[in-house]
């Protein structure tokens, strides 16, 4: 008897954490300065739709008292598309479900000041630093994507930066890739 409640309890938590979409990589082109705190995104979502589903909300901080980000364009797959942002909650209207386990390729061009997530100061010499601390659920205050703990994936990054700004990424972190540029 116990076993089955167990097993009733396991699946309505995972009827209610059922999603539309299902990410399955990110891609993140990042712009920072050394002259102020705004930040140019750029995010290649790559996701699988659920049959019928006609938008992909993700998670991505709505600008308030000047922190948060403003979404510039969405395209998928190359072609721009409607969306909304609003309580931080970015919604894309998406195309027709092309056949089941089709890949979807969300590009999402963005800007903002973030207000958690992405830690911007300056270290004891003084020096600007950026420090990403994302956990449980601080990413979507300066990246869009779907910021749930049990919904974390691979993903690869680029961050470009001024000549006065060094960058120091490492070349591998556990599961996440990074490159560096400077320019």
């Amino acid at each position: 008897m116990q076993r089955f409640f167990f097993f009733i309890l396991l699946f309505v938590n995972l009827a209610v954490h059922a999603q539309d979409i299902d990410v399955q990589h990110y891609r993140f082109e990042l712009t920072v300065s050394d002259e102020n705190d705004t930040l140019f995104g750029k995010a290649v979502i790559t996701t699988r739709l659920r049959t019928g589903v006609k938008t992909a909300a993700l998670n991505l901080a709505s600008v308030v008292n000047g922190k948060g980000m403003q979404v510039i364009g969405v395209q998928v797959d190359s072609v721009k598309t409607r969306f909304s942002h609003a309580a931080d909650v970015l919604t894309v209207t998406m195309p027709a479900v092309k056949r089941p386990d089709s890949l979807y390729h969300i590009s999402i061009q963005y800007k903002g000041v973030p207000k958690d997530g992405l830690i911007i100061s300056k270290n004891k010499w003084g020096q600007r630093t950026f420090f990403a601390d994302n956990w449980p659920n601080r990413a979507q205050q300066w990246i869009p994507c779907v910021d749930r703990p049990d919904d974390k994936l691979f993903q690869t990054g680029c961050c470009k930066a001024n000549a006065a700004l060094a960058t120091a990424l490492p070349a591998r972190i556990g599961k996440k890739s990074f490159r560096s540029l400077q320019r």
